[in-house]
């Protein structure tokens, strides 16, 4: 008996490497959509330490603030200076300022890409100022430029008048405009905060 050609089933060459160019293709596609994905992830997180951090430095400046007996912004509002009885019973001034190794007060000219938001007690001729011992409020604060201040004193308006004799208006507004920056990402700040009394 003479037997018939068996065909084996194959792919042929053109169709490996069809299905070989069809397959990288979706690989890369599948990569790129994770690489994009990881860059979102990265960046959000990134913002979001950032605004924790705005967060917390204005939950603690604006109690600050709120219990302040007075407050001021000296040295063209890259300062604001408050008086409280808070943290040690005794009406003593405190300053919020930046402050870095790299470029130390009294500031302007900011020249460092980075500073923390500090206090310390306003120094006096009689004790310099201890700049190793203050309370670190907030890190990557970026620096202010002269248009834009850090702090901003402003009136509050003036109530409409009573019946009865005016009233002097209200304790002063300070304004807070900040930017905080850290990799590759920035988030800014601007918010109105008033003593209470």
């Amino acid at each position: 008996m003479h037997g018939g050609r068996r065909h084996a089933s194959a792919f042929t060459l053109v169709e490996i490497m069809l299905a070989a160019g069809l397959l990288a293709f979706a690989t890369a596609g599948i990569i790129a959509c994770f690489v994009a994905a990881l860059k979102v992830y990265s960046s959000t997180k990134a913002r979001q330490a950032l605004a924790g951090e705005a967060s917390l430095a204005l939950t603690v400046m604006g109690d600050d603030v709120r219990f302040a007996s007075g407050v001021g912004v000296p040295a063209g509002g890259y300062a604001l200076e408050f008086t409280t009885s808070r943290y040690d019973g005794a009406d003593r001034p405190y300053r919020y300022m930046l402050y870095s190794a790299a470029n130390p007060p009294p500031n302007p000219p900011f020249t460092a890409e980075s500073y923390s938001l500090i206090m310390v007690p306003v120094p006096t001729p009689s004790v310099p100022p201890d700049y190793s011992a203050a309370r670190v409020i907030a890190r990557n604060v970026g620096p202010p430029t002269p248009a834009t201040p850090i702090f901003s004193l402003m009136s509050t308006p003036t109530p409409p008048p009573p019946p009865t004799p005016s009233r002097a208006p209200g304790p002063p507004l300070v304004g807070v405009q900040m930017t905080f920056a850290g990799d590759g990402e920035s988030y800014t700040i601007r918010t109105d905060m008033g003593p209470r009394n």
